[in-house]
């Protein structure tokens, strides 16, 4: 972990007695335990841990302990600690990397004028970062300020022409209705790096469609070994309501990449043409590739269709071994029960799943379900029952108490 080898490095240097190659030794231990707290998502054990690094380390030695500490504070939401702890970070050794982060941080709690005067200090420090000038780009770009925003996100393509900042730049020109130039800039980001779907689609999407197509068949001739033109290709058929070519085209992926995502939407254009067993075959093939709780829901979704409840629920089962994703495929398992065998049979079989799904995640099941059964006018009491389960499960779950007073609300 290089962040850890470069603060030990900062300590072992600056001790020369045993007692303080000891403690050097605890500082990296403890900065690999908040390393690892915060990469799994342990934030408040995080946070006590980086408050230690600190405590334990002086002058500008701890500067990267305090950004660690500020981004945990993010996540946990705790604002304002957070936005105290990076203001110590940036009085002890200012720097336009902290600036642009402490920028970056603000923006993503819509602090947008604080984060613009953050990105404006980094600017000041260096005026060459890409980053700061692309943070910019974005927080005025969300104010609706257009022109400002298109000339920091060109400001930093000239200073680094890479596929993100052209595709930004691109989608700042369509929104301004700068047609001609966002278009530019979205080849630009396909030349650059000819393997960005977003880049792909942002272009068909503004381009007439025969236009988009005709270039997309081009750029698969060009690159035959590259599957995302192919893919964009299948994207824009399905949009238009042309399934087969769809099909055709997410096929034609395949032979060039046989990847999960590729077998995936190909299941999800036969799914909508009803083509079940060919859809479960695709959807079985990307489930192979790689297991998640997407592409089981999708199967399940074939399956059920098919009256396939048993194998349905052997998916949900290996959902919850995954222990990934938000459970979507044991929810439609759920509501295929529901349909069939009402209510309690829903209960039964969930009932087997509390042990090893947290009370949170099922809670959530329970919840989606009780909408759904709300949605395709099951009874107002199934639906009662549903989000009454997740209550159970979870006393504290706000959206289900509101499903719930709703209910009561519409009889």
């Amino acid at each position: 972990m290089q962040f850890s080898r470069i603060l030990t490095l900062i300590v072992t240097l600056s001790v020369v007695t045993a007692p303080e190659i000891s403690f050097a030794q605890t500082v990296e231990q403890l900065i690999e335990q908040a390393s690892f707290a915060q990469a799994n998502a342990r934030y408040s054990e995080a946070e006590a841990l980086w408050r230690r690094v600190i405590k334990s380390m002086s002058g500008g030695n701890n500067i990267e302990a305090y950004k660690k500490l500020g981004e945990v504070l993010f996540y946990e939401q705790k604002i304002d600690a957070a936005i105290a702890i990076y203001k110590q970070a940036i009085k002890i050794k200012p720097s336009a990397e902290i600036y642009t982060q402490f920028g970056n941080k603000l923006r993503s709690v819509d602090k947008l004028q604080e984060a613009i005067v953050a990105y404006r200090e980094a600017i000041k420090l260096d005026s060459k970062s890409d980053s700061a000038h692309f943070g910019i780009a974005q927080a005025l770009d969300r104010q609706g300020k257009k022109s400002e925003a298109i000339a920091a996100f060109m400001r930093a393509v000239e200073l680094n022409p890479n596929t993100d900042n052209y595709e930004s730049l691109g989608d700042a020109l369509k929104k301004a209705s700068k047609k001609s130039e966002a278009i530019a800039a979205y080849r630009q980001a396909i030349k650059i790096e000819p393997k960005n779907y977003s880049a792909y689609l942002s272009l068909g999407e503004i381009l007439p469609f025969n236009e988009a197509v005709a270039i997309f068949r081009q750029l698969t001739k060009e690159d035959p070994n590259n599957d995302v033109p192919l893919q964009a290709l299948g994207y824009l058929f399905n949009e238009s309501g042309k399934l087969k070519e769809a099909v055709s085209a997410y096929r034609q992926a395949i032979t060039i990449n046989p990847s999960a995502s590729n077998y995936a939407q190909l299941g999800d254009n036969l799914l909508q043409q009803k083509k079940f067993d060919l859809a479960i075959a695709a959807f079985q093939e990307a489930v192979k590739k790689e297991p998640s709780d997407y592409i089981y829901s999708n199967l399940a979704s074939a399956l059920v269709k098919q009256g396939k409840l048993d194998e349905a629920l052997a998916g949900c089962r290996k959902v919850i071994q995954l222990k990934k994703g938000i459970y979507e495929t044991c929810a439609i398992v759920g509501m295929a029960i529901y349909e069939k065998q009402g209510f309690p049979a829903v209960r039964s079989v969930f009932s087997q799943f509390s042990v090893d799904i947290k009370p949170k995640h099922m809670a959530e099941i329970y919840l989606r379900l009780g909408r759904e059964i709300q949605i395709r006018r099951g009874t107002k009491e199934d639906g009662r029952s549903a989000f009454q389960e997740a209550l159970k499960i979870n006393p504290g779950d706000k959206d289900a108490l509101e499903a719930l007073n709703s209910t009561r609300a519409s009889k």
